[in-house]
């Protein structure tokens, strides 16, 4: 004895199996898509992170550069001071045989006569 599957059977069967086939395409296109969605991602942060690394790094450098000639500044003025002061404490030194004195412009007052 043969069993044969009614007609109705066969089409809803038939109808299962193309359901089945547009299932498993959509999710191999969205399997496909996934990937090609986080295969660029992970090439953008792969190319752009370093990029910031190196525009952090050129901005440490550019602030400890600023510092630098932050913390010159400050000690020009005093460094300048000292020099003047102990220029003029040898300009003023009786025993000095520097010309570049105002020594030999001073010349005796004459006094006045009325």
């Amino acid at each position: 004895m043969e069993l044969k599957t009614p007609r109705f059977a066969t089409a809803i069967g038939s109808n299962l199996y193309a359901e089945d086939r547009v299932e498993y395409f959509s999710v191999f296109l969205v399997a496909v898509i996934s990937a090609t969605i986080s295969a660029t991602i992970i090439i953008i942060i792969t190319r752009v992170v370093p990029m910031q690394g190196i525009l952090g790094s050129g901005f440490a450098l550019k602030v400890q550069q600023q510092q630098r000639q932050k913390h010159l500044t400050r000690r020009k003025g005093p460094a300048a001071v000292l020099i003047q002061s102990l220029w003029r404490c040898y300009a003023a030194d009786e025993n000095s045989m520097s010309l570049a004195t105002w020594k030999p412009h001073l010349m005796p007052c004459k006094p006045t006569t009325q």
